[in-house]
């Protein structure tokens, strides 16, 4: 990200810490490295290749559409999530419909994350055209009625979630809504990460 490169592949098994030189390692003082940028990319190219673990994947991935720097931040905002409660924020799997058909685990991936993080303030219009250049459009939108295919039972936002695990406060929930939004341009960089009130407290 600061390198002007995409990493594609920010998970837990990719990410260290240098103590290098302590006598008594302190995570909380060392260096975070990240490692492993075997399939990075450069910002812009042919970028419709499918990236990212599965449970980390961001919308526009999904969806098969181009993806740039600002998917290696989703995959840092469900990272964060995951180191402070233990849990991954998406668990993607496919469910059975009522009508005995089977609702497809992207497409399952997909509708928790409107359900997680779509903000009122996020104009449905603007997103179905983000999307609408994608490869997947049409397995996780309704073309006709301009709407997710398929939607979840029970709405519950990223505030509700965090609650659950005993973790909100409006700061951490701040910081994870400006790496999580459904349309890329509307995430932080890093550089404004870096400023976030989160990471002073």
């Amino acid at each position: 990200m600061i390198l002007n490169i995409v990493h594609t592949d920010i998970k837990q098994d990719n990410i260290m810490f240098d103590v290098y030189g302590n006598s008594a390692p302190n995570f909380l003082a060392a260096n975070v490295i990240l490692s492993d940028f075997n399939t990075a990319m450069p910002p812009r190219g042919d970028h419709q290749s499918l990236i990212q673990p599965v449970a980390l994947r961001s919308p526009e991935v999904i969806a098969g559409c181009e993806w740039g720097v600002k998917a290696d931040i989703w995959n840092l905002g469900c990272i964060v999530f995951e180191l402070l409660s233990g849990h991954p924020l998406f668990n993607p799997k496919p469910m059975e419909r009522d009508d005995g058909g089977m609702i497809t685990a992207t497409q399952v991936h997909f509708a928790h994350i409107y359900s997680h993080v779509w903000a009122d303030n996020e104009q449905g219009g603007r997103l179905l055209i983000h999307f609408a250049g994608g490869s997947h459009f049409l397995d996780l939108f309704d073309y006709e009625l301009l709407k997710l295919k398929f939607g979840v039972d029970r709405y519950q936002s990223l505030q509700e979630v965090l609650q659950v695990y005993d973790l909100f406060t409006q700061e951490l929930h701040d910081f994870l809504m400006s790496m999580l939004r459904i349309h890329p341009d509307d995430r932080l960089c890093a550089r404004e990460l870096l400023k976030h009130p989160w990471l002073c407290i």
